[in-house]
């Protein structure tokens, strides 16, 4: 269903790269993995957004062959600033919220991952909590410190 809402969006490769910082992953055999670059024009006429909404950098849809478990991923590379992240992937949540609605699509999982170039300070993780009320305590990662996360395949395959 976002594959077709999506279409302009899809990247040819499995890495999104903002601010800075690159999110990549690898692909095993049996894995579908697709990255969607939303932080544009495209993105959030598709998402039925404002143009000139704020929008988290991506979307990654993940599935394993032979599994009814579909996993969808709002991730944002930040240098710095977690709140706005945080508010940055509920925008987009909500919005991709009524299209599964809309389509009457109740089981895919969902989740969220922040990287940051920074690290964050102690205050700033109660976002990272408001994040947990919504996704779930183990659909949620925040990566501090980092320019490039080459694990993210390993958050999609265990969350959920």
């Amino acid at each position: 269903m976002l594959d077709e809402h999506l279409q302009l969006c899809k990247t040819t490769d499995r890495s999104i790269t903002e601010s800075g910082l690159t999110v990549s992953t690898d692909i095993r055999p049996g894995e579908v993995i697709i990255f969607f670059r939303i932080d544009c024009a495209d993105g959030r006429l598709r998402l039925g957004m404002d143009a000139d909404s704020k929008c988290c950098d991506g979307l990654i849809f993940y599935v394993q062959i032979n599994e009814r478990n579909e996993k969808l991923c709002f991730l944002e590379l930040k240098a710095a600033r977690l709140k706005d992240a945080k508010e940055q992937i509920i925008k987009v949540y909500n919005h991709v919220k009524q299209l599964l609605d809309a389509e009457r699509i109740s089981d895919v999982i969902q989740m969220a991952c922040i990287c940051m170039k920074n690290q964050a300070s102690p205050s700033d993780m109660r976002n990272i909590d408001d994040l947990k009320r919504l996704f779930g305590r183990n659909n949620v990662r925040l990566k501090t410190g980092i320019r490039h996360d080459k694990q993210l395949g390993d958050f999609l395959r265990k969350a959920g």
